[in-house]
């Protein structure tokens, strides 16, 4: 973005009243319509915001640009994520991956295409075939911090903490700062036990773009509870959080409190939110667990698409044996959550992660 605005500002200055207008015919990459990439990024700005009711906006807005420019490979891959999202969250029947092929057609090397590719073996379970392909993103566009941010994603949810760590740092100094990315971050510091400097990052972000804008606030509360600042938690907990972290808390501090029934309490609101969307998403069945009631977690998880698609990108706590058992939150029990998908763990061999040396 500032190599965009610095080149907009020399053509000014060299073209005076032409501006832009007189640059090279083929000055993007990927089309020469102004219009259609205008478009495109306020495709891109919905998409970056990682709310499921900006998908459709997004949608309309590669669409017209595709329509404007038929051979724009980097909006047909846009529009190929967006397709793929709205048919993971229900919103549209999967699709047959056209987009895709015709972005991969069009420009065989654009890391846009070949990172949705990558995605896409990721939600197949064929993980050595994804790694490749986000690394090969990577290397036709080293400086751009999706690239780096999705590879990050894909490394976390496939057990390799340490790394996703690094290329979330990474996607973060290149210029990414969106909520998704922090989120990450802050989960990420939570597995490891790092309760402090999760807390830190949250907390910093915070003073920039207040509460109402922030995710990761159960995983900031659990962390306040992990490090036994349980006034600070419950102060937290009575502020205007989402309903769903709420629920969570809720649980926590009503263990806490000795509540017999915090457990139920957890379960019907899980259940309260899957009538209200008419499908499961990760957290519900996150929350089952959490609750004790496996029978439930399993009878929703076929709707869920299956751990390739729908495993959350994050490991929720690390279970520190110093932590005062006191305030141990308690996490689902992954390894059983990876259990429930076929194919799962053979995926994870064939990686080579051992997912029960770390402690799932």
């Amino acid at each position: 973005a500032v190599q965009e605005e610095i080149s907009v500002s020399i053509a000014n200055a060299l073209f005076g009243e032409l501006g832009v207008e007189a640059l090279p015919e083929r000055r993007f990459e990927s089309t020469s319509n102004m219009e259609a990439y205008s478009l495109y990024l306020k495709g891109l700005e919905y998409l970056g915001k990682f709310d499921l009711r900006d998908t459709a906006g997004a949608r309309s807005f590669f669409e017209q640009a595709v329509a404007l420019d038929p051979d724009f490979a980097d909006a047909w891959a846009a529009l190929a994520r967006v397709e793929r999202s709205q048919g993971i969250t229900g919103q549209l029947p999967a699709t047959s991956g056209e987009a895709l092929r015709r972005a991969l057609t069009l420009n065989p090397e654009s890391a846009f295409a070949i990172a949705e590719l990558a995605q896409a073996n990721f939600g197949e379970l064929r993980w050595l075939e994804a790694e490749q392909l986000f690394l090969r993103a990577i290397r036709l566009a080293p400086n751009d911090p999706r690239m780096r941010r999705r590879y990050g994603g894909f490394l976390q949810s496939t057990g390799r903490i340490r790394d996703a760590m690094r290329e979330a740092y990474r996607a973060r100094e290149l210029g990414n700062n969106n909520q998704t990315l922090v989120s990450d971050i802050i989960n990420l510091h939570a597995y490891l036990g790092e309760f402090a400097e999760a807390r830190a990052f949250f907390e910093a972000r915070m003073a920039e773009v207040g509460l109402e804008n922030m995710f990761g606030t159960g995983t900031y509360f659990v962390c306040l509870l992990a490090d036994g600042m349980e006034a600070e938690a419950r102060e937290f907990a009575s502020r205007n959080v989402p309903a769903t972290a709420k629920a969570r808390m809720d649980f926590f501090l009503g263990r806490l409190d000795g509540d017999p029934e915090a457990a139920q309490k957890l379960v019907d609101s899980a259940l309260e939110r899957i009538a209200e969307y008419g499908r499961p998403r990760w957290g519900d069945i996150e929350n089952l667990l959490l609750a004790g009631d496996e029978v439930l977690a399993r009878q929703y998880l076929p709707d869920t698409q299956g751990y390739g698609w729908s495993v959350p990108p994050r490991m929720t706590l690390h279970i520190d044996e110093e932590i005062d058992p006191t305030y141990l939150p308690y996490r689902p029990n992954l390894l059983l959550l990876i259990d429930m998908f076929p194919g799962v763990p053979e995926a994870f061999a064939e990686i080579g992660v051992d997912i029960a040396a770390h402690g799932y």
